[in-house]
């Protein structure tokens, strides 16, 4: 069994971005430096559900439609990553 610690850290210290953009039409969700397609979509009440893959990571983001709040999670076989953030509509 593998034991670990939690670090409180910025997306910038994970070498995530501190953005993102949502394309719901070309099913994509891009960052300033790449972009990766949305491999799974599911609208339920209240939120959208998104999951991909992207450079050895497995990621899940789900999107509450009421307020905006997201929550990610981007997983591999050493790490688990949980980011908080907001959406915008543009």
């Amino acid at each position: 069994m593998r034991s670990g610690s939690c670090v409180r850290a910025l997306p910038a210290d994970v070498g995530a971005p501190r953005f993102l953009s949502i394309d719901f039409n070309k099913k994509t969700i891009a960052g300033p430096a790449r972009s990766a397609p949305i491999q799974f979509m599911e609208q339920g009440q209240n939120q959208i559900a998104m999951q991909g893959t992207e450079l050895g990571f497995a990621w899940t983001l789900v999107l509450d439609t009421r307020d905006g709040t997201i929550t990610a999670t981007l997983v591999n076989r050493e790490d688990a990553v949980v980011v908080f953030g907001d959406c915008t509509a543009k």
